[in-house]
């Protein structure tokens, strides 16, 4: 068998964080009785953090096809968790909003998933965070 390089390993490994991080949070947000996943709530706390952003944006952020994204922003709306807009000065591109129903979703997403990210890094202590954060900072 072929030993994986330094770089496989890394990328394994984040993969496997990220991973790992959404199943929580799946678990979580189905555990809530919450019709989203963890997906579906990242994309409505970019849009919280981002007022008036176009689908494009959010295509272009997500590296995702046109057509899975209006899907799932289709799906948020349906839910009543978003509402589009359209510009006086555009009407070919709709304005993404967060409803107001969606707002205190989102507080709670924030919360269970810093809760989250505090747990996974309990095993590391404040040196090993801190040179754990500026290795991966080189890497973005």
């Amino acid at each position: 068998m072929i030993e994986p390089t330094n770089g496989q390993m890394i990328d394994g490994l984040i993969h496997q964080i990220v991973f790992q991080e959404q199943a929580n949070m799946d678990d979580v947000l189905m555990h809530a009785n919450v019709n989203v996943n963890a997906h579906q709530m990242m994309i409505l706390t970019y849009i919280e953090e981002n007022p008036g952003v176009i689908q494009k944006d959010i295509v272009t952020m997500l590296n995702r096809t046109p057509a899975t994204v209006s899907a799932v922003l289709t799906k948020l709306e349906k839910a009543g968790l978003l509402e589009r807009k359209t510009p006086a000065d555009n009407s070919r591109n709709k304005q993404l909003f967060v409803a107001p129903e969606a707002r205190n979703l989102i507080t709670d997403f924030r919360v269970t998933r810093n809760e989250l990210a505090s747990t996974m890094v309990s095993e590391l202590n404040e040196t090993e965070q801190a040179t754990l954060i500026q290795l991966l900072q080189k890497l973005v």
